[in-house]
């Protein structure tokens, strides 16, 4: 039986795919919504085809576990359905991006009940969740889930079709892991930028880049990246500009 991702190309989502593959031998089913109004949505692209490309050749037995990745347009899903009230209810109390929506409608019109989701530690959506969620162990591998004690909250209707599987991993914690598996220089082809600039450069001001940089992964952010991290981000000029720009 194969597991159901939703990858991008990502540090987090490729880490598990080739968790899954290269370490505990299992199939994967990747899925990618593409939205077109996504500035990064080429460069997440081109990174998948490389990351399969190099893994496959890097571990052969891969191509039969790895299979084509499911690629979806985001206005093919029906966004409209009583996911969006709640997905409403919920953001009146905390801060969440509109894909965490679209993307349980999709597992909704699917039918999909064990999609696997990348959210680490730290951040908004680790705490929202971590007091809320039990373990289910398969053989070796440990994945989280929402606790049925949550069922009737608005948390538990986004949240149902989920596993989370490195909830209690930083990007750090899973470098060591990477190269003790031997994929660690796949990792270096991920891409994670959301607002990249020409010739798909990181910006260093969106979410993903500011994470890697204060996570201590700094060195996947372009050095122009770093300049404006330093004198917009750390300087708070970014808030200022989206203030204005708004």
């Amino acid at each position: 039986m194969a597991v159901n991702i939703f990858w991008t190309g990502g540090w987090d989502s490729t880490f598990r795919i080739l968790q899954l593959l290269v370490v505990e031998k299992k199939t994967v089913q990747p899925y990618y919504i593409i939205d077109s109004t996504r500035k990064s949505t080429e460069a997440e692209i081109n990174a998948m085809n490389t990351i399969r490309t190099g893994m496959c050749r890097k571990f052969p037995f891969i191509e039969e576990l790895l299979r084509p990745t499911i690629i979806v347009k985001l206005v093919e899903i029906d966004k409209e359905k009583i996911l969006l009230p709640n997905f409403e209810r919920l953001t009146k109390s905390v801060v969440l991006g509109g894909q965490y929506a679209w993307l349980a409608a999709y597992c909704e019109e699917t039918g999909i009940y064990d999609m696997e989701l990348f959210i680490q530690r730290p951040g908004r959506m680790h705490d929202l969740i971590n007091d809320e969620i039990k373990f289910l162990q398969n053989g070796k591998d440990v994945v989280c889930v929402l606790d049925e004690k949550t069922k009737y909250t608005d948390l538990y209707t986004l949240l149902k079709y989920y596993r989370f599987p490195i909830l209690n991993l930083t990007k750090p914690d899973m470098t060591p892991i990477a190269e003790k598996a031997g994929f660690i220089e796949l990792m270096d082809l991920t891409w994670f930028c959301h607002n990249p600039r020409d010739n798909n450069i990181t910006c260093g001001m969106c979410g993903p880049c500011t994470t890697a940089i204060r996570q201590g992964m700094g060195r996947k952010v372009s050095f122009s990246g770093h300049i404006r991290y330093q004198l917009i981000v750390r300087t708070g000029l970014k808030r200022l500009i989206t203030k204005r720009a708004s």
